[in-house]
């Protein structure tokens, strides 16, 4: 005996098929399969930013300039960006509240924080994990966005930010290995992103002066990554 709405739903899946096919696959959207919703692009993705350093910690420091308030800043820019592809988007911290150290600490109290940030990335069921830092040097030359990653799980993330990261201007460059600590051993793709170098003019200006540009580097990044896995299931 012949199965007709079996039919229809396969006949459904593949007229859905087609269209996405026809026209591309969409960057943000929902659509629904035999009642099932099905999600493209970042709608819903649960998406951690961990502004690095904070409190006690201001990171990098060039002049009056310091990183973890310009990680701040990057980190709401991307935020907003986020957010505009219908990703939840859930902070590590907020200017000098949340997960930071309140005075100066020893090695390990500082690495206890970041193991901390880690554990609210799970607890938040996060997709993806993305640390906002700022870079230095001695080399006042030394320029350019870097991407790490720590694992093969990561390490597709991180290309993909780092080539959209690389249209902005500064020296171009590849994403790297790296074992820091608040991107390893975790359970979902984590990068840590070092936008520039607050040491270098041209980097510093950009910083400081297009932090949204920075910022949809990055998101364009991740949309793409998202995209791409959800079109290779093994991507």
């Amino acid at each position: 005996m012949t199965d007709y709405p079996l039919l229809k739903k396969i006949s459904l899946t593949i007229f859905l098929i087609g269209v996405v096919a026809a026209l591309g696959w969409p960057n943000t959207t929902n659509v629904t399969v035999n009642s099932k919703p099905v999600t493209f692009g970042l709608q819903q993705k649960i998406i951690i930013i961990d502004p690095g350093h904070g409190g006690a910690d201001p990171g990098a420091i060039a002049g009056d300039l310091n990183e973890a308030h310009l990680n701040m800043t990057l980190s709401l820019a991307l935020q907003k960006e986020l957010e505009k592809h219908g990703a939840v988007v859930k902070l590590t911290r907020h200017e000098n509240a949340g997960l930071i150290p309140e005075r100066t600490m020893t090695y390990h109290e500082r690495w206890s924080i970041l193991q901390k940030r880690k554990d609210y990335a799970i607890s938040q069921k996060g997709d993806i994990l993305v640390s906002i830092h700022i870079n230095s040097d001695k080399d006042s030359r030394t320029s350019g966005a870097m991407v790490f990653y720590s694992d093969n799980r990561s390490r597709e993330l991180a290309s993909i930010i780092q080539e959209n990261l690389n249209s902005l201007g500064l020296k171009p460059r590849k994403s790297l290995k790296n074992n820091f600590a608040v991107i390893s051993e975790l359970d979902i793709p984590a990068v840590l992103v070092e936008a520039g170098f607050i040491t270098n003019k041209k980097d510093r200006s950009l910083i400081l002066d297009k932090p949204t540009m920075i910022a949809q580097m990055i998101c364009n990044g991740i949309l793409e990554y998202e995209i791409e896995k959800q079109k290779k299931p093994n991507f």
